[in-house]
């Protein structure tokens, strides 16, 4: 999916994609992107947490009265998409901290701290949730281990610039062959394998879609403004 637009949001679940990354947690996940994202070569990007939830605490009875648990812990929400920044004495891809839990198990971030994106061509996000060491996962709820976890990303393109005149920046990203097949809510999908790209790639893409774009049987070629690839992408 190429971004024709200058902005765009992202929600994420901590129980999707369970099927290709079976140790998602409610803190630290995979989500596969149902198709890729691209950013194009020619403009730079952004992207920011604007929104979660998770797992509310459970409420507290103190001498028979109901009362909710205000946290004061710090935590960090990581992402690999976004360029490394300062965290104490550490470089990391931290999103934002946040103080947790809510009562409610709700933040609407009014102020939306913003990091540049590191890659122009995204097929899946990861996202992991530490305490303020680094290192330990988080955990909401001692209780509620299926309550999914939401993160919302907002994405803003921060600028623009055309590719200089009898210079094409596009490379060519063609189907190979058609690996499975599945139907999806009464939707018929076929799981893609890219040409040039390692299985890990693979996308599940409505039937209509595939032939809609790439023809049927597929063969044509849909052309993506990417110059680079992945960090450690693979080679044609």
């Amino acid at each position: 999916m190429q971004i024709d637009r200058d902005d765009f949001y992202v929600t994420l679940f901590s129980n999707a994609s369970t099927a290709i990354y079976t140790l998602n947690s409610q803190t630290r996940f995979t989500n596969s992107l149902a198709l890729p994202v691209d950013l194009g070569s020619t403009s730079e990007w952004e992207v920011g947490l604007c929104e979660m939830s998770y797992a509310p605490p459970k409420r507290m009875v103190v001498q028979g009265a109901l009362y909710d648990l205000v946290g004061d812990v710090n935590f960090l929400v990581h992402c690999d998409l976004v360029k490394p920044q300062l965290v104490g004495s550490d470089l990391l891809r931290v999103l934002r901290t946040f103080i947790a839990p809510s009562p409610t198990g709700q933040h609407l971030f009014s102020t939306i701290y913003y990091l540049p994106v590191t890659t122009t061509f995204i097929t899946h996000i990861t996202i992991d949730i530490t305490f303020d060491d680094f290192t330990r996962p988080a955990s909401f709820s001692d209780v509620d281990k299926t309550t999914p976890t939401k993160l919302v990303l907002h994405f803003r393109r921060t600028r623009w610039e055309k590719a200089p005149e009898g210079i094409n920046p596009c490379q060519t990203f063609q189907i190979d062959k058609i690996v499975d097949t599945r139907s999806r809510h009464g939707i018929t999908e076929d799981l893609v394998k890219w040409k040039g790209w390692d299985s890990v790639f693979n996308s599940w893409l409505p039937r209509s879609y595939i032939h809609e774009t790439y023809g049927n049987p597929p063969q044509s070629v849909l052309c993506h403004a990417v110059q680079q690839r992945l960090e450690g992408g693979v080679s044609d």
